[in-house]
């Protein structure tokens, strides 16, 4: 039940023995390969990110405290890839809409419930009524992990539920980075201007982690220097520069924060934690992970995916996400019709608009070409009052913006 080739077979790992000490190195900690206390501590977290989502009250202090201080460790991301795997969540599946479902939803709750108990308990359900597929695919990973771990498996109802079951580990799927051939100059000032002061903006933005941050509610360090280099941006009078946190999963609980910037004719990656900053790499293009890990002492070839701020995912594997830019590419970059189809609503290159929650939804798509430059794909998203009724472009007052 692998997507877009990012996961495939799971090596069984042994637990590591209860009271053997905690495994310091950050590989065997992404992989999950955790000590009683740090599972323990894991659940913990679990607890306090679910009750102050659910009860608005913030940890004092994260339960990892001093039992996993690595901070590219971080369980936000760590059942999911599990959790798709048994056909329990889709990957189109956000974050935001998993902890805050409409009551009325019941599809949504179950699924609330089945994210919180992999958090809590690290617990997992399948019901083999209604998904037979994810139950014997759940019988698999329970018959492969007894051999090495402490799984223990029951029937409850029409469910088979697993407990301790080892989670499944993202695998890479070996794309290749990409650089860009050309930049406008005011772009290479600005990313200048990025690599000299990144690392400072890292080092003067605290040391509060991504996975501290979701149970105290405290501003993280990659907060901060997102806002530091936007402020940057401003100051060299770049306009309405877009610049986005992103995590990059990789493993199962590892979580490096990034910092990606929008140009018009590229995107610049940051790591958050230390300011260093990557070549420039295409809008569609691929960027190089593993040159981000190795530079935390991380040598292991894991896959990765990209999630942004809401928790949506962004991207499997390497390849870019869009950005949202307040304006299309400016010049000498030129609009033509797509390039390629889409499955948007209406034809390729013209409206397609659709009513939602009292507003009206509308999107079209283009191609912008300035050679020798590969072709930039380009969507243009507009949100609108009322319903969009039999109109086939945006209401009047509507907000647009462009997604490279």
């Amino acid at each position: 039940m692998c997507s877009l080739g990012i996961c495939g077979p799971r090596a069984p790992r042994a637990r590591s023995p209860a009271g053997g000490g905690q495994i310091e190195h950050i590989e065997h900690l992404v992989v999950g390969d955790l000590t009683e206390s740090q599972q323990q501590a894991v659940k913990g977290w679990g607890q306090a990110y679910w009750s102050r989502i659910q009860t608005g009250t913030p940890a004092v202090q994260s339960p990892l405290a001093g039992v996993v201080d690595e901070p590219l460790f971080n369980p936000r991301y760590a059942t999911r890839l599990t959790l798709e795997n048994l056909n329990v969540l889709s990957s189109s599946d956000c974050e935001s809409t998993l902890t805050a479902p409409q009551q009325d939803d019941t599809l949504a709750l179950r699924k609330q419930a089945s994210l919180k108990d992999s958090m809590v308990r690290l617990k997992f359900a399948t019901d083999v009524n209604t998904n037979f597929q994810g139950t014997l695919d759940h019988i698999d990973k329970i018959l492969d992990a007894s051999v090495t771990s402490s799984v223990v498996a029951y029937i409850d109802g029409d469910k088979l539920v697993s407990e301790e079951l080892p989670l499944d580990v993202l695998v890479a799927s070996g794309a290749e980075p990409k650089s860009v051939s050309s930049l406008m100059q005011d772009e290479v000032n600005a990313i200048n201007a990025i690599v000299a002061s990144a690392p400072g903006y890292a080092a003067q933005s605290g040391t509060v982690s991504e996975s501290k941050k979701l149970v105290t509610g405290q501003p993280s360090q990659a907060d901060t220097v997102a806002v530091r280099i936007k402020a940057l941006m401003s100051n060299l009078a770049m306009g309405d520069l877009p610049v986005e946190r992103f995590d990059m999963a990789f493993g199962a609980y590892g979580s490096l924060p990034l910092v990606i910037v929008g140009f018009d004719s590229c995107k610049l990656i940051i790591d958050a934690t230390n300011g260093l900053v990557l070549a420039p790499v295409p809008h569609q293009g691929t960027f190089n992970a593993q040159a981000l890990l190795a530079n935390h002492g991380i040598t292991g070839k894991y896959g990765i995916r990209l999630y942004n701020s809401k928790g949506c995912l962004a991207s499997d594997g390497p390849a870019l996400a869009a950005i949202a830019h307040p304006r299309p590419p400016s010049a000498p970059w030129t609009p033509q019709a797509p390039s390629s189809p889409t499955n948007l609503p209406g034809n390729p290159g013209v409206w397609g608009c659709w009513s939602f929650q009292a507003s009206c939804h509308c999107e079209r798509r283009f191609t912008y070409v300035n050679p020798p430059a590969a072709p930039l794909d380009v969507t243009q998203k507009c949100i609108g009052p009322g319903a969009c009724g039999n109109r086939e472009m945006p209401n009047p007052g509507s907000t647009c913006t462009y997604h490279f």
